[in-house]
């Protein structure tokens, strides 16, 4: 197409018209239709076509501004292929088909109906209308009418319902677990962290744990706490461990404890920190094998983490032992391996879905210690070594008593948990040692789980007797998690002369834990020599200056031999008083003990029952004694009734009449051997109430037996 612009004759690619198809371009210069416009158009006026056709694909719109009608009559149709959107709603009715008649109908108890803006609504009456046969009064509940509400019938049919059939067992709800886990405390927290270890949270209830706090059992609702478990413990449970057997009265089993309900639909989880580390699908019939409380499947995953004690199914039972099927059940344990625990933190829960709506139990929650560093103690020192006091027993000192300080290093006591028993104990032979407090970590200070346990006490000698014995010391400090520290770095003081025991010997009964009934050598012709205490033996004296026996270590013996081996040597003992006596030189002549015997029977007495244990042999006074022999002889000093014999000898029967030194006074048969019983008779000769009968002991100094105890009781 030409045009005159500017008085010349011109034409343009814009406007073209081909006159072999008929067809103009605006824009195009190859039209495709009789008017073909290549951009936007703009039109004032109205546009009437016999079809309209659109090519739109994308988001565009027609319009720009404004609003489109369809159709200008009622029975117009519009068809759309495709879907359509309408983004802000419809409106006008929606419920009438192209004839005019409604598409939703209604059915008996329904109605329907449509609002001006062409919403739908679909009711149904709240109330349980007209009975069939025209009265309720012929039923249970006789108080019902036409407009008593649904619910109301529905929960009354609902109660009774409940009262003539089986419970259903409870869905997944309280869960435990087996294990007793140790009390704690804390050597990290979320300031004090330790790698790999997740910090004590506070989702689950419990309050906030942190360093030094203990962490042990407790509750929190229906939250569990169960104290710390190191890593080579399994933890396991039971689903519903707190669901009690459900038995009619009759006996008959509607199901046993444990059981959880809802047993063959959807997924039983262990859900562990919020990850679902492994789950069943209950609806698959292959999982579970035996009668519920039976149950002996089981299901796990690649960490040995899963279901244990799977039973089958089972349903709900009525008293008489019908089955009601509606009711499904099963019982399952649970086991949690270390490969799917925390380090430090655990948080366990059981879940059971069914069509995407969870069923949870309570949560579990414990703490994992996974470090099997042992306790080590070292730079163990006892120090201030102090034996204290002294004992005389025949011319022996002793000491009585002593102290030392202990004090030692323990590594690894605080990690990555530490004892909650407050106190680091000692193992003490022969003495005693207070605990000492067990001290916290001083985050002031930088310490951390790396503490090392420093302890210091003071040991005391608390044995009665130690003939060259030992006192010793070592420590002991717990772990929640791991091998307590038993015995570290035991010390010892050795060779200890100790004798702080209180004498228990009586008037009537000799056990040599002293010398206080014990006499000088002499004849003791006179009541008054027995009680002058100038007679008294003195302890102290040595038997280098008298001929007395020996009492040491609790036994009457010859001076050299003090059963210990060392031959009367006390000066050789590492841990005895210094400036001790020896002993070992006496090895010839006879050796004595002297001892008074009290008539304490309230009357005369010339009979007495002489009971002598030990080693050795009673033999005839003045033999060759030798190494076994012995001698016992027994003497009335002269009494207030001018009662008194010789020294009679125990060895040799007793003849009437004679009375003089080395006469016998054995009632009866000799009982040579120690321990030896015999009896004592002076015959005509008798003691009054309080008065003193002496007894003599006579050995060689050769003599390696030993008295451990005489005993005299009045006839």
């Amino acid at each position: 197409i030409q045009f005159q612009k500017n008085n010349t004759l011109t034409g343009s690619n814009e406007l073209f018209f081909d006159a072999g198809s008929t067809r103009l371009g605006i824009g195009t210069s190859v039209p495709s239709a009789s008017l073909h416009v290549a951009g936007d158009v703009v039109i004032d006026g109205k546009v009437t076509a016999t079809e309209f056709h659109s090519t739109v694909v994308s988001s565009s719109i027609i319009y720009q501004s404004g609003s489109t009608l369809f159709g200008d009559s009622t029975d117009d149709i519009h068809e759309f292929n495709g879907k359509s959107l309408f983004n802000n709603g419809l409106s006008g009715s929606l419920t009438k088909l192209v004839d005019g008649t409604s598409y939703l109908i209604a059915g008996d108890g329904v109605t329907i109906s449509s609002s001006s803006i062409g919403s739908i609504t679909i009711a149904s009456p709240k109330t349980i209308g007209s009975p069939e046969d025209d009265s309720y009064d012929d039923g249970l509940f006789s108080d019902f009418t036409s407009n008593t509400p649904t619910g109301t019938a529905i929960d009354r049919f609902n109660e009774i319902l409940k009262s003539l059939a089986p419970s259903p067992a409870e869905r997944a709800s309280k869960t435990d677990i087996d294990n007793v886990g140790s009390s704690c405390r804390l050597s990290f927290d979320q300031n004090n962290t330790i790698s790999s270890y997740t910090n004590v949270g506070t989702t689950t209830g419990f309050a906030s744990t942190e360093i030094n706090n203990t962490f042990e059992s407790s509750t929190a609702g229906l939250n569990k706490r169960k104290g710390s478990f190191n890593s080579t413990t399994s933890l396991t449970g039971d689903v519903n461990y707190a669901v009690a057997a459900d038995i009619h009265s009759s006996g008959q089993v509607n199901y046993p404890a444990k059981s959880f309900g809802k047993a063959n639909v959807g997924l039983l989880k262990i859900v562990l920190n919020d990850i679902t580390v492994h789950s069943i699908d209950l609806s698959d019939i292959s999982i579970g094998t035996g009668a519920p409380g039976s149950g002996s499947d089981s299901d796990l995953n690649a960490n040995g983490t899963g279901f244990t004690n799977i039973s089958a199914i089972d349903t709900g039972t009525f008293a008489d032992g019908s089955e009601l099927s509606l009711f499904v059940h099963r019982t399952a344990s649970y086991i949690v391996t270390p490969a799917d625990q925390n380090n430090g933190w655990n948080v366990l829960k059981i879940v059971h879905t069914i069509d995407g709506v969870d069923s949870e139990t309570n949560t579990i929650e414990w703490l994992t210690d996974s470090d099997v560093t042992p306790l080590v103690s070292l730079n163990a020192a006892l120090t201030s070594v102090s034996l204290t006091g002294t004992k005389y027993l025949s011319g022996i000192s002793h000491y009585t008593g002593g102290t030392a300080n202990y004090s030692v290093e323990v590594q690894n006591a605080y990690k990555n948990t530490y004892t909650t028993d407050n106190w680091v104990t000692f193992t003490t032979p022969n003495c005693s040692a207070p605990s000492f407090a067990f001290p916290q970590i001083n985050t002031i200070l930088g310490e951390d789980n790396t503490k090392l346990l420093t302890a210091n006490t003071t040991l005391t000698i608390d044995a009665s007797t130690l003939i060259s014995g030992t006192v010793g010391i070592s420590v002991n400090v717990p772990h929640p998690t791991k091998s307590n520290l038993v015995n570290g770095s035991p010390l010892e003081i050795t060779g200890i002369l100790l004798n702080n025991k209180a004498e228990t010997s009586t008037t009537l009964s000799e056990n040599f834990t002293g010398e206080s009934y014990r006499m000088k050598s002499g004849e003791y012709t006179l009541q008054s020599h027995v009680t002058n205490a100038l007679n008294d033996w003195d302890s102290a004296e040595s038997l280098h200056s008298n001929d007395g026996m020996m009492i040491f270590n609790e036994k009457l013996r010859s001076p050299s031999n003090d059963g210990i081996g060392a031959s009367g040597d006390f000066t050789s003992m590492t841990n005895a008083p210094a400036m001790n006596v020896d002993y070992s030189s006496i090895t010839t002549g006879i050796r004595t003990y002297y001892r008074k015997v009290k008539n304490t029977s309230g009357g005369s007495q010339s009979d007495l029952s002489l009971v002598v244990n030990g080693t050795g042999t009673i033999m005839q006074h003045g033999s060759t004694y030798g190494t076994t022999g012995i001698s016992i002889a027994a003497k009335i000093p002269t009494t207030a009734n001018n009662q008194s014999t010789g020294w009679l000898d125990l060895s040799q029967p007793f003849a009437t009449g004679q009375y003089t030194t080395g006469s016998g006074c054995l009632q009866g048969a000799l009982d040579a051997s120690l321990d030896a019983t015999n009896t004592v008779t002076f015959g005509t000769k008798f003691l009054n109430n309080n008065e003193y009968i002496m007894i003599k002991i006579e050995c060689d100094a050769t003599f390696t037996g030993n008295v451990s105890s005489i005993a005299v009781s009045w006839d």
